[in-house]
């Protein structure tokens, strides 16, 4: 059984290396260059930047081990969440 909980900003570099392996799998797929390693620091710096700002948030599963075995997440920003809204909300 795996447990959830919002990644730790220590982890953003794991997640990071997550998402370059995600890249190089789709990119293979749909024939678009992998990104190289300028482009992964890039992603890195902004996953902790983002994560500083509040805007960016990882949920992960975790194994018995507190290994990391799935993620999913993105930026938050914040919206209306109808036409009529007054205030805006997060969203994301």
């Amino acid at each position: 059984m795996y447990i959830t909980r919002w990644a730790t900003k220590n982890e953003l570099p794991l997640l990071a290396e997550y998402w370059f392996h995600m890249a190089c799998e789709m990119g293979e797929k749909d024939g678009i260059p992998i990104p190289n390693s300028e482009r992964v620091n890039e992603v890195r710096n902004l996953f902790l930047k983002e994560r500083e700002e509040n805007n960016l948030r990882f949920r992960v599963a975790v194994d018995e081990q507190g290994n990391i075995v799935a993620c999913a997440g993105g930026l938050i920003r914040m919206e209306y969440a109808t036409p009529l809204s007054e205030e805006p909300t997060p969203f994301g």
